[in-house]
Parts: C-alpha cells; sequence; structure tokens
C-alpha cells in the first residue's frame, strides 16, 4: 500500500523562523521521496500578499 504525505507549509519570504524551517522540508524530502508532497502557502508580513 502506497501512502502520500502531504505537508501544507505556511510561510512568509520576509520571516527569518519560515527560513528555520528549510533544512527539516529538506531532510524530510530526501527521506520520503515521492511519498511526500509539500504545498506552500505564502502569508505574511507585507499587507495583501496572502495568496494560496
Amino acid at each position: 500500500m502506497n501512502h502520500t504525505i502531504e505537508i501544507i507549509e505556511y510561510t512568509d519570504s520576509y520571516c527569518t523562523w519560515c527560513w528555520g524551517s528549510e533544512p527539516v522540508l529538506r531532510h524530510l524530502r530526501e527521506a520520503y521521496g515521492d511519498q511526500l508532497t509539500v504545498r506552500f502557502v505564502m502569508g505574511g508580513l507585507v499587507e495583501g500578499r496572502l495568496s494560496s
């Protein structure tokens, strides 16, 4: 049975905490390969930038 893991990351390119999660996401992609999808939802510190 092949399952897919989906991670939804709410992120902002101006947020240092969001940049800090990049090594973790990179490791998860390497560990799970095609079983993992990551969807980015941009939001943030600058008004009017929210999109999905």
